[in-house]
């Protein structure tokens, strides 16, 4: 049974729970009330943003990330480097 066709049917039986009980994360219903962009399609990826662990930061070469240790004093933003990083999911082992 599908989301919608579940919360639908709960409507209909009078038995709907109230937001404080409910079961779907809050992000998956505000994937759900935008129409699910973030819907992955088979086989196809999408992306997960990871911060970089304490003490590091990412640092962007070509089209991957490197990982490096803060310098001494502290991270301060620069050309290439972040606090985060998104990396593509892929959904299936090829």
């Amino acid at each position: 049974m599908s989301l919608y066709e579940n919360i639908n049917k709960r409507k209909k039986a009078g038995t709907s729970r109230s937001k404080k009980k409910s079961t779907i994360s809050d992000d998956a219903y505000k994937n759900m009330k935008a129409g699910f962009p973030k819907k992955m399609a088979r086989g196809g990826a999408v992306s997960k943003t990871v911060e970089a662990p304490k003490g590091f930061h990412w640092m962007k070469s070509g089209e991957s990330f490197k990982l490096m240790k803060d310098p001494g004093p502290g991270y301060k933003p620069h050309k290439g480097g972040s606090k985060k990083a998104s990396f593509k999911i892929q959904k299936v082992h090829t």
